[in-house]
């Protein structure tokens, strides 16, 4: 009898308390094999879909921070950010307009980087995602591009700079 497509909740005794893990178990010799099994045969037995631990205070905290709409752009889109800068008791919006070159992490700690040419000198700004400071990101145009970093353009003079358009 095949146990297929049926998700369980696994608990380990040893690495840590409230350790699970959720997996698809394949079949009913598995299901027997499961009890008792360290992590690592265990992976080889059942196909692991999450990990998940009890929340934390950090994570709670981490969670709370997230904006609820989150910007939508890719890799080699021409962006606006509007940058909340604070002067002394004074705030203002500051604009930053470039080609996004990189996009890293997940999560809280989610950057991206903008790259621009500024009186023939090239400047990039990495900023955070979820950030107060990054008021709104408008999308100018949507660039055609085949990888995920384009550290590429920061060689690049002229036009062979430019980032094709997508249609």
């Amino acid at each position: 009898m095949l146990f297929s497509q049926k998700i369980v909740k696994i608990k380990f005794q040893n690495p840590l308390p409230n350790y699970f893990l959720y997996g698809i178990i394949i079949s009913a010799r598995v299901m027997m094999r499961v009890v008792g099994q360290s992590s690592a045969k265990l992976r080889t037995n059942v196909y692991i879909l999450e990990r998940s631990r009890t929340m934390t205070k950090l994570d709670a905290f981490a969670r709370e921070q997230l904006k609820e709409t989150v910007p939508s752009f890719n890799i080699g889109d021409t962006i606006r950010i509007h940058n909340k800068i604070k002067e002394g008791t004074r705030e203002r919006i500051q604009l930053f307009e470039g080609t996004v070159i990189a996009r890293r992490g997940s999560g809280i700690s989610e950057t991206f980087t903008v790259r621009r040419v500024s009186y023939g000198c090239g400047v990039e700004k990495t900023f955070p995602l979820h950030s107060p400071h990054v008021e709104k990101v408008e999308v100018i145009r949507r660039g055609k591009v085949r990888r995920a970093k384009l550290y590429y353009l920061r060689d690049r003079v002229g036009k062979s700079s430019k980032v094709k358009e997508l249609i």
